[in-house]
């Protein structure tokens, strides 16, 4: 049989499309009792209505105040570090004060004659003895 008008369509095609329409939404017919039943229960368990205005005053506060502390935080981060950065080179400038004054020191003890070096030498074993000593007595008075 035949529609009439501009478009005419058979009608076994109708009949067709409606067959796979059928196919299509059975799935989703089969799925509404359980679709419903979560509804229901989302509704229970949503909060009322006239709620809904201090829920997200109260979200977006809390997103806001999320993220001045975060910013407080980064700026805290990259302040310690320039801090840390600046103490590790000043400790890096007395290594080399100190190295350099070590390396004259031995310089100068070479230069000096082998008696003078011997009793520098000793001078200074005694003087490390010295302060081991203090040292440990001190720890025993602890």
């Amino acid at each position: 049989m035949v529609v009439g008008g501009a478009g005419q369509v058979e009608l076994p095609e109708v009949r067709e499309r409606l067959q796979r329409l059928r196919e299509r939404l059975a799935p989703v017919r089969a799925q509404g009792p359980a679709t419903e039943e979560a509804a229901r229960e989302s509704i229970a368990q949503a909060p009322r209505r006239v709620v809904w205005p201090m829920i997200r005053r109260r979200h977006d506060d809390l997103v806001g105040d999320f993220a001045a502390p975060q910013r407080g935080a980064r700026s805290a981060d990259v302040s310690r570090a320039d801090s840390r950065a600046a103490a590790a080179r000043l400790t890096r400038e007395h290594a080399r004060q100190e190295l350099a004054a070590a390396l004259d020191e031995s310089e100068r003890r070479a230069d000096l004659p082998p008696d003078q070096r011997d009793l520098k030498h000793r001078v200074r074993r005694e003087e490390g003895a010295r302060l081991r000593a203090e040292r440990e007595k001190t720890e025993r008075e602890r």
